[in-house]
């Protein structure tokens, strides 16, 4: 996986991540879109089955049924917090 994140706000991803005590990022599938899976992102603990990559010494984990959707995810800040890019679909 090729994760994409601006450096600043990999910094802050790394902060808010510490401060709710969380020691991963994990991306999980919040609905379907018509290229597939639209992917979100949120704070928890690596479980038993989850597919864990390492981004400068952070843990991103996922389901192994997403490892084929998730490629080169782009991580955003957002007004609510961290989010990730969806791709533009022409359907």
């Amino acid at each position: 996986m090729n994760i994409k994140i601006e450096p600043t706000v990999f910094a802050e991803l790394k902060d808010a991540m510490t401060k709710e005590g969380k020691t991963a990022a994990r991306f999980y599938a919040s609905g379907c879109g018509c290229k597939g899976p639209v992917f979100d992102i949120s704070f928890d603990h690596v479980k038993e089955d989850d597919v864990v990559e390492e981004f400068e010494g952070t843990k991103f984990v996922y389901e192994k049924d997403f490892a084929a959707a998730l490629k080169a995810p782009e991580i955003i800040k957002t007004e609510n917090g961290f989010a990730v890019k969806r791709s533009a679909c022409g359907c």
